[in-house]
């Protein structure tokens, strides 16, 4: 598979480069980073080599670590032998040494010396997509990164005996509270008709809850009428 940009660092330096990647990615760059895009049970030399033969762009995170670091140098040399371009973000204020100095003499560096970092980031995207562009680059989909300390919370149905049996007794609950539903709502349709009948029908009666009318005779005896039923 073809990546777009190949992200080489030291290891100390990884929270910079994961943050490079995630800016770069996030304008639908493609990147390759290790460990996350090393299949497992690959063999570690080998999958930077064919990373590196299959990017067209290296940054470079560079320090004092990466000047210290021999697997650092092999990467820029390899890249350079392929003609990938490569790009050095400096986070150190530190000049190469040694093969790295050979490299990396003539190329342009952009310094990310000062904070915020997410400036420099911005610069360093803004310089990679440039240089894709010039050799017909066609973005990827962005990819959506997890801010650091941001939990993902996926609802998933038990698939135990257990998660069974919950829902079950949920669909038994939910088939009782509308049969509820169903034989409250109407008799309560027929007590508002029939009191409202009451109020209308029992004039000097008095009506009742259930839609009848109480007379009350001069003698004191009471009279229940229910025309209604």
């Amino acid at each position: 598979m073809s990546f777009d940009v190949f992200i080489s660092y030291p290891h100390r330096d990884q929270a910079t480069a994961y943050a490079a990647c995630a800016t770069l990615e996030g304008e639908g760059v493609r990147c390759w980073v290790a460990p996350r895009d090393i299949p497992a049970g690959t063999e570690w030399a080998a999958a930077i080599v064919d990373a590196i033969n299959h990017c067209r762009v290296m940054v470079l995170v560079f320090s004092s670590r990466a000047n210290q670091s021999k697997q650092i140098h092999r990467e820029v040399q390899c890249a350079f032998d392929k003609g990938v371009s490569v790009i050095p973000l400096r986070i150190e204020n530190v000049a190469p040494l040694d093969s790295l100095a050979f490299y990396l003499g003539p190329v342009h560096w952009l310094d990310a010396l000062t904070k915020p970092l997410e400036g420099h980031l911005e610069k360093l995207s803004q310089s990679v997509i440039a240089l894709l562009h010039a050799g017909g680059w066609v973005p990827g989909a962005p990819k959506a990164s997890t801010p650091r300390g941001a939990t993902v919370t996926r609802l998933i149905w038990p698939k135990s005996r257990t998660g069974r049996a919950v829902r079950l007794c949920m669909l038994v609950a939910l088939v009782v509270v509308i049969g509820a539903i169903a034989v409250v709502f109407p008799r309560a349709n027929t007590v508002s008709k029939a009191s409202q009948w009451g109020t209308q029908r029992c004039g000097w009666g008095l009506p009742t809850a259930d839609g009848c009318c109480l007379e009350v005779k001069p003698e004191g005896d009471t009279i229940k009428r229910c025309p209604y039923k």
